[in-house]
């Protein structure tokens, strides 16, 4: 039974997938006025065809493992074009025309993905908070005299104005690679579990280099508590965020 629900839902999401990346090759094209002949979900025998009043018949067919769009297209030598039909044809495109039908594909695909991870992040994503362990001795965090349970509230890349919130470790780890990737600097501002506020910055000449063999926050010294605090209750907790910042962060 298991084997047939991953067989189904493999099935589901690739119907899924496809689906909208037809849809761009077809909402492009009939925004650049080309003709549409056929949207097809699968391949083989059409188990459901239906035609609309612009022409375009759409199809469900036997085998769910791919799809495709038929545009009217002169480069077809199976299609009889019109003459009055000429303008609508595909290849008789502006080549930006062609070009915008052909990757809006892709671009579907992209946009499905973002409004997904939006729809996670507005339902909530289990995240560690940005605090950290005691850093180990001569890294870069003990040397600024960061403690273990300092949690990070905000970044500033050098050279920027403000400082931007930091939501959770997986935001703070994405922006530290960042930085040590471009050997760019960065303010960060902490909490002690004191209460106190302070603001420690890190030279972008200071930091690790990139290397296989190391691990980069293990060297800067920042690493984020493991999951359960010394009572051992759990210290993760759901990321929920509005709208706006969800698709940011998606």
């Amino acid at each position: 039974m298991e084997a047939i629900s991953t067989l189904l839902y493999f099935l589901i999401t690739i119907g899924i997938l496809v689906s909208f990346h037809e849809f761009g090759h077809y909402t492009a094209a009939r925004m650049c006025g080309v003709k549409v002949l056929r949207f097809a979900v699968g391949f083989g025998k059409p188990l459901l065809t239906l035609k609309s009043k612009s022409g375009t018949e759409w199809v469900i067919a036997a085998i769910p493992l791919g799809g495709y769009v038929k545009l009217l297209d002169g480069r077809d030598s199976e299609q009889q074009i019109a003459p009055e039909e000429q303008a609508i044809a595909f290849d008789t495109q502006p080549l930006w025309q062609r070009s915008f039908i052909v990757a809006a594909g892709p671009l579907a695909n992209f946009l499905l993905a973002v409004i997904l991870l939006a729809f996670i992040y507005i339902n909530g994503v289990p995240q560690l908070p940005a605090q950290i362990q005691a850093p180990a001795e001569q890294t870069l965090a003990a040397n600024l005299d960061m403690e273990k349970g300092d949690e990070i509230l905000a970044w500033k890349s050098t050279g920027d104005d403000e400082f931007i919130p930091i939501v959770s470790w997986n935001d703070l780890r994405w922006r530290l690679l960042d930085a040590i990737t471009a050997e760019r600097g960065f303010s960060l501002e902490l909490e002690a579990e004191s209460g106190k506020r302070h603001v420690v910055e890190f030279k972008g000449d200071a930091l690790p280099r990139l290397s296989p063999n190391t691990d980069p926050f293990a060297r800067l010294g920042i690493l984020p508590i493991p999951g359960k605090d010394a009572d051992g209750q759990s210290t993760w907790f759901e990321l929920q965020l509005g709208p706006i910042d969800s698709l940011i962060y998606a």
